[in-house]
């Protein structure tokens, strides 16, 4: 009797911890500025995890060490760097290595960015923003507003190492507005969904058809 009521218990206690652990908490910012070099530096990261139903309601399960975000340095001259952060749990390369991340909204089509692992860490890196990739980020913040999970895929460069994990959106407009703003990056209109062009296809086949057919009613009169 006496285990049955721990485990009742401990029960209970883990349905209101994992309750307690909403959407608000899958994604936190921060800003820190460096005493000494006066460089400020603001992040944005959601945790890698989904949500279960357990006790008559949903719980948020967490992927343990496993997360994706963005970040902007801004240095005390005003220099500024934006970039995606990544982080698995498990070694990806050496430190410094290539790494691919692939990100994909929903039913969105997926973006592919090159990116690095930091020069001090086997698990986590980042994707820099430069001219070539920026429209794609501002793309994939324009999603992330709207969605509701992304999905990740990080690699190394030769594919022998590919770690794949969601991260849910709720809490991600709030918690990277502040980070977007500091390096001026703003959404940019989302690509057309991949189901958005199904139908579209579909549509077309339908007005075909419906021109054939009052082709064939105009020739007979």
């Amino acid at each position: 009797m006496g285990t049955f009521r721990i485990i009742l218990v401990l029960a209970v206690f883990l349905t209101l911890t994992a309750n307690t652990y909403g959407s608000e908490r899958i994604w936190s910012s921060s800003t820190k500025k460096d005493e000494f070099t006066n460089e400020t530096r603001y992040t944005a990261t959601g945790d890698a995890g989904d949500f279960f139903t357990y006790g008559g309601g949903k719980s948020f399960s967490r992927r343990i060490g496993v997360s994706f975000g963005i970040r902007c340095d801004v240095s005390s001259d005003g220099e500024k760097q934006f970039m995606l952060t990544f982080r698995v749990d498990e070694a990806l390369d050496t430190p410094s290595s290539p790494a691919d991340v692939f990100l994909k909204v929903d039913d969105n089509a997926p973006f592919e960015f090159s990116g690095r692992l930091f020069s001090n860490s086997y698990r986590s890196g980042y994707v820099p923003m430069r001219s070539s990739n920026r429209e794609d980020i501002e793309k994939w913040v324009a999603q992330g507003i709207a969605g509701y999970k992304m999905s990740v895929r990080v690699q190394d460069e030769r594919r022998s190492e590919i770690q794949n994990y969601p991260v849910l959106l709720t809490g991600f407009t709030k918690h990277t507005a502040e980070t977007l703003h500091a390096c001026n990056v703003s959404p940019r209109e989302s690509s057309m969904r991949n189901s958005d062009r199904d139908r579209l296809k579909e549509i077309e086949s339908q007005i075909q058809k419906l021109e054939r057919e009052r082709s064939k009613i105009l020739s007979v009169e």
